[in-house]
């Protein structure tokens, strides 16, 4: 406990404890001679008669603690020696420019003249954000304070001991030296707590538009050294603060990581110091969690999905997560990420489509590898319940099958909208249906794969793979593209039958006699017995009949599975083996 002596004659100021009393110079005397006898006379006109800070006992503490204060904190060790920052007095205020790293600290000021710590948040709210003001109590054993910052920089902190509020700001250099994105969050956040409403709000509006245009992912990756971590960004304005970050490192626990709000609420972030580490996570708002959509690199969460009694396809069931890589970490294994597609422009929502990019794809040596590329329909539910992507994994890995890119394209979840999207001709059976084939297929050639091909270093050739009438409809589309942008074709228990009644004399399978563009190189087919009738044993052999009337020896094969398992994806997954082996493994490289 502090007690003060005589105030017309502050020499000392006694420290009294649980069991000893001592005695120790005043900080006003080691102040230089004229700010001393100016703070005399303050002290002597004013009596002590301005706001003092509170001690841990309750008893009033003097308004200067000494020259300095030291920034002492888990960032440094708790070091409150001279290697510790410092915030120099400058008459009324503490004030000193400080690196800090990125993450949720714990913090305290400690006046060294004193032997005593300023510390312990007053207030609501867990944590201090940036920038912002927090109010502090003093005394010989006050637990820390905690501060949120947003990146590992510097930062302006000014303590007022009249107040005991300490405000804590981005540096005015703060952004010198950091990536475009960091420095486009620096300039939304320094100094926006003095500014009114709507500039704040300007400010949010101008970092989400300065993020877009720069194409940023997030988290953004940010330091170096120790200070080397990720910075979460949540840009959508909330009602109120209880969203978190969950993920991996906190054993998805709500509320474990809760973000710090700045600009109103409208914009969240949060700092974690991590190096050459992959985290998965998801945002945490009230209860909801939901996949970062600033984040294109995803993993499916690989919780089970129950058969879905309306899709037995699966209708696009599966949790996404997303995937943060930190400061020096390359995936040395293949990965997901969810394609940037221009938007519509009747503003129409788009097939998500998800792209696989194979082992070594980032590794460096490998910028200037164009890959074989294969796209697949139904292919959320072929990733999450087929596992087609560990099936390349695995093909590769065994050198049956060369590194590929996968273009996984998802199907509507409602079964008659999937159908019209694949179909381009009319089936009596399905009156209900109205092709939209020829708008799917424009999509795909027009949008999907140009965009695919800016991105990622996706080449030739090119294969297609459907399943059920995505089969008949990767058909058409090879058959009838002048271009030829597609040279190969897989079909999964492919409904060949579609739009005739008889199932043997559909339009795919005319189709089919007709002379195909030499340029095509490989056609497989695959079905069993259990598949829907119109694409049993009869309407293949039908389609085998049409190719040969079509001189399409060689480049062709047909498998009938004899025992399928109950499950479709499974049963489907049994047969990819072979379908994909034929259908691009002559493009494995060969021992030399």
């Amino acid at each position: 406990m502090l007690v003060p002596q005589n105030s017309l004659a502050p020499r000392t100021l006694t420290v009294v404890g649980p069991t000893t009393t001592a005695t120790q110079p005043h900080p006003v005397d080691q102040l230089p001679g004229r700010l001393r006898r100016w703070q005399r006379r303050g002290l002597l006109l004013l009596g002590l008669a301005l706001l003092p800070l509170q001690a841990g006992c309750g008893e009033a503490l003097p308004q200067n603690l000494g020259p300095v204060l030291r920034l002492s904190g888990d960032f440094n060790s708790w070091s409150k020696g001279e290697d510790a920052p410092s915030l120099k007095w400058d008459g009324s205020h503490y004030v000193g420019v400080v690196e800090l790293p990125g993450d949720k600290l714990q913090l305290q000021l400690y006046a060294p003249m004193l032997g005593q710590v300023l510390g312990k948040l007053v207030g609501p709210g867990r944590s201090a954000s940036v920038p912002g003001q927090v109010a502090l109590q003093g005394g010989g054993n006050i637990e820390p304070f905690r501060l949120s910052t947003p990146l590992p920089t510097r930062y302006q902190l000014d303590y007022e001991p009249r107040t005991g509020k300490l405000h804590i700001d981005l540096a005015e250099d703060a952004a010198m030296g950091l990536p475009e994105p960091a420095a486009l969050l620096v300039t939304a956040l320094r100094g926006s707590d003095k500014l009114p409403p709507a500039q704040r709000a300007q400010r949010a509006q101008a970092l989400r538009a300065g993020l877009r245009d720069s194409h940023t992912e997030l988290p953004l990756q940010v330091g170096t050294a120790d200070s080397r971590g990720v910075t979460f960004l949540y840009l959508d304005p909330v009602d109120y603060p209880e969203l978190s970050v969950v993920g991996d490192f906190n054993r998805w626990t709500t509320g474990s990581d809760p973000m710090a709000f700045a600009l109103d609420g409208s914009v969240a972030y949060l700092a974690r110091r991590a190096s050459g580490v992959r985290l998965e996570y998801r945002f945490d708002l009230h209860g909801q969690r939901f996949a970062d959509v600033s984040n294109p690199e995803i993993a499916w969460d690989g919780a089970y999905v129950p058969p879905s009694p309306s899709n037995i396809l699966g209708g696009n069931s599966g949790e996404l997560n997303s995937v943060a890589f930190t400061p020096g970490y390359v995936e040395p294994g293949s990965r997901l990420r969810l394609l940037q597609l221009p938007p519509a422009d009747n503003g129409a929502v788009r097939p998500q489509v998800l792209v696989y990019l194979p082992p070594g794809y980032a590794q460096p040596g490998s910028q200037a590898t164009r890959y074989p590329t294969i796209y697949i329909h139904d292919g959320k539910d072929a990733l999450v319940r087929g596992r087609y992507d560990k099936t390349l994994d695995r093909l590769a890995t065994a050198q049956q099958l060369p590194n590929v890119i996968g273009v996984f394209v998802a199907a509507p979840a409602d079964p008659q909208q999937r159908l019209a999207l694949l179909t381009h001709y009319a089936d009596p059976t399905y009156p209900e249906i109205t092709p939209k084939g020829d708008t799917y297929a424009k999509f795909l050639l027009d949008t999907v794969l140009p965009t695919v091909e800016k991105q990622y270093r996706a080449g030739e050739p090119r294969a297609m793979l459907g399943v059920d009438l995505a089969g008949p409809f990767s058909l058409q589309l090879l058959w009838t593209d002048e271009s030829v942008r597609f040279t190969r074709l897989a079909s999964q228990s492919g409904r060949f039958g579609w739009g005739d009644p008889n199932l043997v004399d559909s339009p795919y399978i005319r189709l089919l006699a007709k002379k195909p563009n030499p340029r095509i190189q490989r056609l497989s087919f695959d079905w069993s017995d259990a598949d829907h009738p119109q694409a049993q044993t009869a309407v293949h052999e039908a389609a085998r009949a049409a190719l040969t009337a079509a001189n399409f020896a060689g480049k062709v094969q047909f498998a009938k599975q004899a025992s399928p398992l109950p499950m479709p994806w499974d049963s489907l997954r049994e047969r990819l083996d072979n379908s994909l082996v034929f259908l691009m493994g002559d493009l494995t490289p060969q021992p030399k």
